[in-house]
């Protein structure tokens, strides 16, 4: 099964590509106590991410408070291991990535970092989210607006009241 096209999402369904930022998805990690002093392997690889992805943020001249739409598509683009063949690459490219990280880590993750608490914002805007993973060559995130939950539900059924 090929995926849609970008075209057919945007002028066919509503969905529309604000941006793509340039930064190697990473889930968040189970933290505890001790990791306010410690140099946990995970820890860091998080810390990180966060500071790649504020500052891929800041290079598209936004802010990460409100590059977020009210109801984001978060597609993640995981590279494949550069151990793969060549010809396990090709095929895999594109395709669902169905292994860790999981989804929703990786969507908390990025809400976090980009809906900080220190902001006024927050994520309370935030009320409906969607959530992709893809292998790619390069590691990346797509954020996507979406039609909401009820704007679909219009589109079914337009007698509904």
């Amino acid at each position: 099964m090929t995926p849609p096209t970008q075209e057919y999402l945007t002028n066919g369904l509503g969905f529309q590509k604000l941006w793509t930022l340039p930064v190697t998805p990473c889930s968040a990690p189970r933290m505890v106590q001790g990791d306010r002093w410690k140099q946990r392997a995970p820890v860091l690889k998080y810390r990180k991410f966060k500071d790649d992805l504020r500052a891929a943020v800041l290079d598209l001249g936004q802010q990460p408070e409100t590059i977020l739409p009210e109801c984001p598509w978060l597609v993640f683009h995981l590279p494949v291991p550069p151990s793969w063949s060549q010809r396990k690459k090709r095929e895999t490219i594109g395709q669902p990535h169905t292994s860790k990280p999981d989804i929703d880590n990786l969507i908390k993750a990025t809400l976090d970092t980009l809906l900080s608490q220190d902001s006024t914002k927050g994520d309370q805007h935030v009320w409906e989210v969607r959530g992709t993973k893809l292998w790619a060559l390069q590691g990346s995130i797509e954020i996507w607006e979406q039609p909401s939950h009820h704007e679909i539900l219009s589109l079914l059924n337009p007698h509904r009241d």
